[in-house]
């Protein structure tokens, strides 16, 4: 009959070689690093976008593209969902990122997060990423509106005060608008020309500018105002 000291040294053995083989299966460095963007929706002004993003988290990024996302950052690495990568493969990036951003998403998808509702797969990401304690961030692109009762600005504070409060930053980036129409502070007939050459309804002027005579009689000619 095996002795008792037999059967623990077979046991100790066994485990042994599973502890063994576990230590060689699992991977060396656990940390996480870098940065993974999630675009799911359409990201206006997509240059002055990266500029802010890479101000501020560098050049160790990657982006995943969801739905019809169309966001392609200069220098990053780009990805779309169901595509080139697995809903499985982002989870496990998002695991092994530091930082998960959000980029431009909409009012519906922030208030889902701030709610908690994780039934749609980018929500899920988002409040497991903050449950795993990364950094999760959301780049808007406005600026948060003044509080305005009973309006849908106040909806949106109320929505980022939830999710600030659960650890998420709010980061804004400022969507390109129209070029500053050019002052004149001398209008000749010249300048009306070029008005109506380039399609423009209208000349401005600086203040205290001069404006010829010929220059308003060519201006009624043409239908230029001259403001």
């Amino acid at each position: 009959m095996m002795q008792n000291t037999d059967w623990n040294a077979i046991v100790d053995q066994v485990v042994s070689g599973v502890l063994n083989k576990l230590e060689r299966d699992m991977p060396e460095n656990e940390t996480v690093q870098g940065t993974v963007l999630l675009a799911a929706a359409y990201v206006p002004s997509p240059k002055t976008a990266t500029q802010a993003l890479v101000a501020r988290y560098g050049e160790n990024m990657e982006c995943i593209l969801f739905e019809n996302a169309d966001f392609h950052p200069f220098g990053v690495k780009t990805e779309r969902l169901g595509q080139d990568i697995t809903e499985k493969e982002l989870m496990a990036k998002v695991a092994e990122r530091g930082r998960v951003v959000l980029v431009t998403p909409g009012i519906g998808t922030l208030a889902r997060i701030a709610n908690g509702n994780d039934s749609g797969f980018l929500e899920y990401l988002v409040l497991r990423a903050l449950l795993w304690g990364r950094e999760v961030a959301v780049l808007l692109d406005f600026q948060l509106p003044k509080f305005k009762r009973n309006t849908f600005f106040e909806r949106i504070i109320d929505i980022a005060d939830a999710l600030t409060s659960m650890g998420v930053k709010l980061l804004q980036y400022r969507c390109a608008g129209e070029e500053a129409a050019e002052r004149h502070v001398l209008v000749t007939q010249t300048e009306v020309d070029d008005a109506a050459r380039q399609g423009k309804k209208a000349v401005f002027c600086a203040e205290g500018a001069i404006v010829t005579p010929l220059a308003r009689e060519r201006a009624g000619e043409l239908g230029i105002e001259i403001e």
